[in-house]
């Protein structure tokens, strides 16, 4: 019963055996494997129309011993030299046994050296690195025969397709080197042809496409593919910080969110998303200095639904002045490739105040090359207009005082509307400029003072300067120049504070009224001499009157007429 029981196994172990005897030889050969690569560790996952693909087939069966002799001999040309080394490594053991063949390991039977003449050089030693000892110093060209593994390639296996392209075009991958069995090569993906004869080969793509790559391998005898995205949409900006024209005392603060629906945006890459500042120092619209930061390396990143949303300052090291104005842009860049810019505007007024298209075209756009560019100019930046940020640290100030000057609702200018025509002059206004825009919430009337007493209201509307227009309790007189003075405090975009400022002599902003009097009566005709008394309420030295001929509208040429009624009109 035991040697029974023994007796199983042994039968179960030759059968195992046998099996393996007959399975093994199946994974005699490899199955090749093929990838869309980025690097050594990473695959590429998305495409995109205008970019490129990285094509890879790794198989250690396409790694080739190459018989070099005859002509194909590898050449040598030796100085007095005993020691010198093969191309073609490893060298292969490709002779040495009985009967021919090989003997197991590399030695100086795999080599042939001969001179020029064609006589044989003794070889002392060879190695499968390469080197190769003769046996004395020798000068002059020699030639070696012998087998190695050369660099090779994929040969007409190797196909790339895609739905736009179907067909597809046959590429040749290139041996990374000489015995890695990995084979490689770029090729362009564009929305116009395939060009199979090109440098490098390029593949027609549709927008939303699917890139495969196929391979024949013989040994095995199978096919394999591989599946590649494609995505031509750019990422999306949105909620950009702060608002344009903004203003802050130092080191300015940007962020937005940017999003991705297709391929997505990493967070790992120096250059996925970017911010890009242009600084101007002195305030002439054109770029002095170009600085450029990856957010994930200087500033924040936080996850919002299909990307990020990004935080950016400009550091206390960049080099903005005080009082400078800071442009930005944002840059991002998806998994497919497709690149973004920010755009403030995507359209521009023309000549005739008709608004036309001005898209932000990113391959225009000057990354890295924006000192000296002037923004105003839009195709200087490829139309990708920029927000701008106003570092201030500088306290407002009151820059002018022009009395009678008012806001004029009637006016209709959207951005200006202040009257400071004198003869429509109101005298119970006033209107301090200031030069540069207030937070409105700031001023107040008890902030000012005008001779000593404290206007009624205070209306403020701030462009790229704040108007402040005062009313007061009384009328001024015509040739009042009141002291106007700060006495509260008033607050810049900024932040910057001002508490203090006078102007002793306001501009006079209101017209004189003229009284017109004639002596003996204001008879519309007289065939005498007549006097005319003009009086003013304020000094307006020596008046200049006009006169002109009267004649009958009725008896023909009406022109010395119609002079008069001008000059009439003149005087008001």
């Amino acid at each position: 019963m035991k040697s029974k029981r023994r007796f199983i196994p042994l039968v179960f172990l030759g059968a195992i055996i046998l099996s393996l005897l007959v399975i093994a030889p199946a994974f005699a050969a490899k199955t090749g494997e093929v990838r869309f690569y980025v690097d050594a560790d990473d695959d590429q996952e998305w495409a995109r129309q205008g970019g490129q693909v990285a094509l890879e087939v790794k198989d250690g069966d396409l790694n080739i011993v190459t018989k070099l002799e005859g002509s194909s001999a590898e050449s040598h040309d030796l100085q007095n030299v005993q020691t010198f080394y093969l191309r073609n490594v490893p060298v292969a053991d490709s002779r040495g046994a009985p009967g021919g063949g090989a003997d197991g390991f590399v030695n100086a039977r795999d080599v042939t050296v001969v001179d020029a003449d064609g006589n044989n050089i003794s070889v002392n030693r060879a190695q499968d690195d390469g080197r190769v000892d003769l046996n004395a110093p020798h000068t002059g060209m020699v030639r070696v025969s012998y087998s190695g593994h050369a660099k090779d390639d994929t040969g007409d296996t190797v196909t790339v397709k895609s739905q736009a392209d179907p067909k597809g075009i046959p590429v040749t991958l290139d041996e990374t080197t000489a015995t890695s069995g990995v084979f490689q090569l770029v090729i362009d993906t564009n929305a116009d042809a395939s060009n199979a004869d090109s440098n490098p080969p390029t593949l027609k793509v549709g927008k939303d496409d699917q890139i495969t790559l196929t391979y024949k391998d013989a040994d095995p005898k199978r096919t394999t593919s591989k599946l590649l995205k494609v995505e031509s949409t750019a990422p999306v900006f949105s909620e950009l910080s702060p608002a344009e024209g903004a203003a802050g005392r130092a080191n300015p603060e940007v962020e937005f969110n940017v999003t991705d629906g297709g391929s997505g945006i990493g967070d790992d890459q120096d250059d996925d998303i970017l911010v890009i500042f242009g600084i101007d120092n002195d305030g002439d619209g054109t770029i002095d200095i170009e600085e450029e930061y990856a957010v994930n390396d200087r500033g924040s990143l936080n996850e919002v639904d299909g990307g990020f949303h990004a935080r950016q300052r400009l550091p206390s090291s960049s080099a903005a002045a005080d009082d400078s104005t800071v442009y930005w842009w944002a840059r991002a860049v998806d998994g497919a490739g497709n690149e973004a810019v920010t755009d403030r505007k995507a359209t521009l007024k023309d000549d005739d105040d008709k608004d036309v298209k001005d898209p932000c075209t990113v391959s225009a756009f000057p990354r890295g090359s924006l000192d000296g560019v002037d923004v105003d100019i839009t195709t200087s930046i490829g139309g990708c207009q920029p927000y701008s940020i106003k570092v201030d640290n500088t306290e407002p100030a009151i820059s002018e005082v022009r009395t009678g000057a008012f806001w004029d609702t009637s006016n209709k200018d959207d951005d200006d509307k202040t009257n400071t025509t004198a003869s429509k002059a109101k005298a119970n206004m006033v209107l301090v400029m200031f030069n540069e825009s207030l937070v409105a919430d700031s001023v107040s009337a008890s902030d000012f003072e005008v001779n000593d007493q404290e206007p009624t209201s205070a209306m403020v509307y701030s462009g790229a300067k704040a108007n402040v227009f005062l009313t007061l309790g009384s009328d001024l007189d015509p040739n009042a120049r009141p002291k106007v003075e700060l006495v509260g405090r008033v607050e810049d975009l900024a932040g910057n504070r001002r508490s203090s400022g006078k102007v002793d002599n306001a501009t006079d902003g209101i017209a004189p009224t003229l009284t017109v009097s004639v002596d003996g009566g204001n008879r519309a005709v007289t065939n005498g001499e007549i006097k005319i008394m003009i009086s003013s309420n304020e000094d307006v030295g020596t008046p200049n009157v006009a006169f002109q001929k009267v004649v009958d509208s009725g008896k023909g040429d009406n022109d010395e007429t119609e002079d008069v009624n001008e000059a009439l009109d003149a005087l008001g």
